[in-house]
């Protein structure tokens, strides 16, 4: 059609507008602490895993899988959870915390609803030092750090971005999680002594993260 009044004026906006999203600064990435131990064995503490994990929120990769992971955090959710499942060379799971029916945080996730877009070239692959939402699904606490090069996991919800990490972790974080014992084959009843508060007697060697913190945003 012809052009009509008031055209040039949505134009103008619309360029605006656009001009106005590329040159808003992106999120900063967060650092995150989450303190490790082995607090039921009887091994010396130098045989068993302990220190700290630093974790690099990425919400300019990932805005709301980064949100959902800090509102956990915030809300001490992981404080206390156990590392139920360690697969060598593949992950280290966490994040089954039994005050909280079926796993959800204790925190409202309104506004949180569909899974970060993949950004071609940009989000990050499951590979070695990432950390993902358990099954694609940040409304519940479950997150695995990768211990091994899985970006197969990718696609595992037909690569919508649900599965795509969200974090990374330091070498001497990575350090920490090869050293989690894994000795423990699934389905020995792991998820159901986290449940019923019986891995001190069951699962002595399973490790614990004792507490989390945002320590601070980096300047973008």
């Amino acid at each position: 059609r012809s052009p009509k009044k008031g055209d040039h004026i949505a134009t103008h906006l619309i360029s605006r507008v656009a001009d106005e999203t590329r040159s808003a600064p992106s999120p900063a990435p967060i650092l995150v602490e989450c303190a490790v131990s082995t607090p039921h064995s009887s091994l010396p503490p130098s045989s068993t895993a302990s220190g700290r994990l630093q974790i690099t929120v990425r919400p300019d990769l990932a805005p709301q899988s980064s949100k959902a992971f800090a509102d956990f955090v915030k809300s001490k959710y992981y404080d206390g959870v156990y590392f139920h499942r360690v697969v060598k060379n593949f992950v280290a799971q966490a994040g089954i915390n039994p005050q909280y029916k079926g796993e959800r945080p204790p925190t409202n996730q309104n506004g949180i609803q569909k899974p970060d877009p993949v950004l071609v070239g940009r989000s990050l692959s499951n590979l070695r030092g990432t950390l993902s939402f358990a099954g694609g699904n940040m409304h519940i606490g479950q997150v695995f750090v990768n211990l091994g090069n899985n970006s197969r996991l990718d696609r595992e919800n037909g690569d919508d971005g649900s599965t795509r990490p969200f974090a990374t972790l330091s070498k001497s974080s990575m350090d920490l999680a090869d050293a989690l014992y894994a000795g423990y084959k699934e389905g020995q009843g792991q998820v159901k002594a986290v449940k019923d508060a019986s891995v001190a007697t069951k699962f002595p060697l399973m490790s614990r993260i004792d507490g989390c913190q945002l320590v601070k945003s980096f300047s973008s």
